[in-house]
């Protein structure tokens, strides 16, 4: 009985809203005010009601991570910013500075892991492949009681075989955070369940 009882609120709330929708049609005619129904769990098909054995009913929504935020921040951030143009040296080899945006030109400096350089030019080849993309890179070297040692260089920001060389400093600002470089997106259906029948529904697949 419980189960016709929904079924028939099912099909009068259907109606209820093509009427509605058919009378905000006709801009010559005020829209019928959209009568508010109760919500009913979409798995038992049985409202607060009906299911109280079933726990509290609410709406049904999906949590995933998305770098969308991080990646959008990244492209519409100033060219000139300085942390945007800063890159950080996390192969175990270092990074190799040379004189050309060759591969095989005249090696110059090798800077050890950790050091910060700041990108001055970008530089894509065809004979290369995307993954050797180069970057003429500046790195300043603070002396005690010394000149600042300046190096200036061609690197690879990644090897052919997809070995990272040099990484964005503004990655490290995500780092310390609960999500990381994601950030939580939330998407809701619009359908209302019961606690207890959504747990029940997952416990079966």
């Amino acid at each position: 009985e419980a189960g016709k009882a929904a079924q028939k609120r099912i099909m009068e709330m259907m109606m209820q809203k093509q009427k509605n929708f058919a009378a905000s049609m006709d801009p010559t005619e005020a829209a019928t005010p959209e009568v508010k129904m109760d919500e009913e769990c979409i798995i038992c098909r049985c409202d607060d009601a009906d299911g109280e054995n079933n726990g509290p009913l609410g709406y049904l929504g999906h949590v995933q991570r998305s770098r969308v935020a991080q990646m959008r921040a990244i492209q519409e951030a100033d060219n000139n910013n300085t942390l945007m143009k800063s890159f950080r040296v996390v192969g175990h080899m270092g990074c190799q500075l040379r004189e050309t945006e060759a591969l095989d030109s005249k090696p110059l400096n090798c800077l050890p892991r950790g050091s910060v350089v700041t990108v001055l030019k970008r530089a894509f080849s065809a004979d290369y492949g995307i993954l050797s993309r180069r970057v003429l890179v500046r790195h300043e070297k603070k002396e005690e009681n010394a000149a600042d040692v300046v190096s200036e260089g061609w690197a690879s920001v990644m090897s052919s075989q997809g070995y990272v060389i040099l990484s964005p400093l503004v990655s490290l600002c995500y780092s310390n955070s609960k999500w990381g470089a994601t950030r939580p997106i939330i998407k809701q259906c619009g359908h209302a369940a019961h606690l207890k029948c959504v747990e029940t529904h997952t416990l079966s697949l």
